[in-house]
């Protein structure tokens, strides 16, 4: 589960970061590092949270997947 739920923060932060950029470009005086340090701060932070609380659902849905294919599967032979 903890491995589903990294994943989930890793997409989190990937769709933060693109969502953020036409915003933090607009701003007037925000070309230049410390736009890009200001922006990896809270793509970082909301990126956690949203992985924290599973708010997306990415992690119970993989963790799932991956427990259903580790479950044996019977045959019909074996009913």
């Amino acid at each position: 589960m903890v491995a589903a739920k990294q994943f989930e923060v890793m997409l989190a932060r990937q769709i933060l970061n693109d969502a953020y950029k036409p915003l933090l470009h607009d701003g007037v005086g925000k070309n230049g590092v410390s736009s890009e340090i200001y922006r990896d701060m809270i793509v970082t932070q909301l990126g956690d949270a949203i992985g924290k609380s599973g708010a997306f659902g990415i992690a119970s849905a993989l963790h799932g997947q991956l427990a259903l294919e580790q479950t044996p599967k019977t045959t019909d032979m074996e009913k």
